[in-house]
């Protein structure tokens, strides 16, 4: 049954902000009492996965959590004089400490080579606290600063060689371990910036240690995205085993203006978020409730439809008057980029939906999208 919470009712004067923070709490009050051991939500930017994942993260002993936050326990230390010291940074000493005493930092580089280029090389500096990265076949072996994608990716390998290492000590009863009180590993988002095969790599990853210790019910998994793909592979993942598929729950988060909606998703078919995002859509320009985070749900759709027919662009796959084009492109841009998710639901002047509206509706007709639901 899906559970609706509806906030029509309240004072008018409670902010957004207030009510994201109610039904995070709610949601996860709902599943620490749930005999489950994995959750995975899907939910859209904007809608409180991330609060979801700090709120499991009260008791420093209780939990292991990747997140936005822990993303940033590793920030590079940018020099415009020379090269020497570009280098990232650790900002949270306890990381450093643990990689140190655990000896894992080979480990951590061994994992970055499975998925970045093996010559780019990074080098620990525990005295001085940072990592710095360069081309090991070079001459010069001068520093480097990786890629957004390849600074995830290292990011994302030190704390899997940490939730190795927590899980390995789990498994041996060690006594005296730091992870002896651990209830709840959170992963919130590892894929950003991440191409599709190491989305997938990172998904398996994830499943294998799920599958190596699922059986303990001291733990419990929860596993929070907004990225298509990353879920999809999980989810099957998920299906195929049907050990794991009975103490798993698979839910979607959605937020419209003045409502939550927390559903589970059925497991008997798979999640479809190209007709999810062509469902909302729809609904959206019959209840006249169009808003800008509807821009960018129009730019997955086509992008995905972009990539899949092999066209350049997805500005390729859009078809509108040729005198309003290139504003509608300019808006699809502007909204699918916004940073504070509340303008996210601001909603659209007249124009604005109108060449939304003719926009996508020539998209279904030109891709013959069927009218099921």
């Amino acid at each position: 049954m899906n559970n609706v919470i509806d906030y029509n009712n309240l004072v008018n004067l409670i902010s957004t902000d207030m009510k994201q923070k109610n039904i995070v709490q709610q949601i996860v009050n709902q599943e620490k009492i749930k005999n489950k051991s994995l959750c995975l939500i899907f939910a859209y930017n904007g809608n409180g996965k991330t609060r979801i994942s700090r709120e499991f993260c009260k008791k420093e002993s209780e939990y292991l959590c990747f997140n936005s936050f822990l993303e940033d326990c590793l920030v590079w230390n940018n020099s415009l004089d020379d090269n020497l010291n570009i280098v990232l940074e650790f900002k949270d000493s306890r990381i450093k400490s643990y990689i140190y005493d655990q000896g894992i930092d080979s480990r951590v580089v061994e994992l970055f080579h499975n998925f970045a280029d093996k010559r780019i090389e990074p080098e620990f500096n525990f005295d001085l606290g940072y990592i710095r990265f360069y081309i090991h076949d070079s001459e010069n072996k001068e520093n480097i600063k990786i890629s957004r994608g390849e600074e995830m990716i290292f990011k994302w390998s030190l704390f899997y060689v940490v939730l190795e290492s927590a899980m390995e000590q789990i498994a041996e009863n060690i006594e005296d371990s730091e992870f002896s009180n651990l209830k709840y590993i959170i992963i919130d988002d590892p894929v950003s910036s991440l191409d599709d095969n190491n989305i997938i790599q990172v998904a398996n990853q994830i499943f294998e240690i799920i599958e190596g210790y699922h059986e303990n019910k001291k733990l419990q998994f929860l596993i929070t995205t907004h990225h298509p793909l990353f879920f999809n592979v999980l989810f099957n993942l998920i299906n195929k085993d049907k050990n794991i598929k009975k103490i798993s729950k698979i839910k979607y988060l959605q937020r419209n203006i003045d409502k939550y909606t927390y559903k589970k998703i059925d497991n008997d078919s798979p999640f479809g978020y190209h007709l999810l995002l062509k469902n909302e859509i729809e609904e959206a320009i019959n209840t006249n409730r169009l808003y800008r985070n509807h821009f960018n749900m129009f730019r997955v759709l086509l992008e995905k439809t972009a990539n899949f027919l092999g066209y350049n662009n997805y500005v390729d796959c859009i078809n509108i008057s040729s005198n309003i084009k290139k504003e509608f492109i300019r808006c699809i841009n502007l909204y699918s980029h916004g940073n504070l998710s509340d303008l996210e639901f601001s909603e659209l002047n007249n124009d604005e939906k109108n060449m939304f509206i003719e926009a996508f509706n020539n998209f279904k007709i030109d891709y013959k999208w069927s009218d099921k639901k």
